[in-house]
């Protein structure tokens, strides 16, 4: 009797160990899967005139979303059209100036909505376009040089948010300083502005530490 309830006790701590092994593993996992996010908009504090379009609105939002999934922590949302619709929404109310900067509050409102375990959002902060000319014999060559400064936020359900500055710059020559947009794309690698745009966000979400 007395082996008996030795061994009914030895197979009840087994199971024991067992599932408290099976939960740190699901916690484990759960911590460090993949969290869906998206981006709601980015917002420009500077007045230019190559920086009114809307469909930039829509490129630096889409590259900031690429640059936070390449960290690993985010995956993208299942989305559908009432989703994309809404994204849509938030980044254009966003870059058109008409809507302040999102609250703690309003980013987990949105996230709610958008049935996201996280948002981001954007700022340009600086933008600075310099050119100068150098001669060669009876020849000139413009050269153009931008700087931008973004600032990037990103809010997780039940954290505080999270925020860098990040600065980047590139020069051309004058005929490829402004955005490349071609079938409602803009092709950042192209021109003076667009690598400045990507280093300062590459730079702003490497300062996150969000791997």
């Amino acid at each position: 009797m007395r082996k008996r309830v030795v061994f009914l006790f030895f197979v009840f701590f087994i199971q024991q160990v067992w599932l408290g092994t099976i939960a740190d593993s699901l916690a484990e996992t759960e911590a460090t899967a993949p969290k869906k996010l998206v981006v709601i908009g980015v917002k420009s504090d500077v007045d230019l005139p190559e920086l009114k379009d809307q469909l930039i609105g829509y490129g630096i939002s889409s590259l900031l979303l690429q640059k936070l999934f390449d960290t690993g922590k985010y995956a993208p949302i299942e989305s559908n059209p009432e989703i994309i619709e809404a994204i849509n929404g938030l980044i254009k109310r966003q870059w058109m100036g008409g809507e302040k900067m999102y609250t703690p509050v309003e980013a987990d409102q949105a996230a709610a909505q958008l049935r996201s375990d996280a948002v981001a959002y954007a700022k340009i902060t600086k933008c600075e376009v310099s050119q100068s000319k150098s001669m060669l014999g009876p020849f000139s060559k413009a050269r153009s040089k931008v700087i931008m400064e973004v600032e990037v936020y990103v809010k997780e359900k039940d954290a505080e948010v999270r925020s860098a500055a990040g600065e980047g710059d590139a020069a051309t020559s004058s005929a490829a300083l402004l955005y490349k947009m071609r079938d409602d794309k803009i092709y950042f690698d192209q021109t003076a502005l667009g690598q400045a745009t990507e280093k300062a966000i590459i730079a702003a979400v490497d300062k996150l530490q969000l791997q």
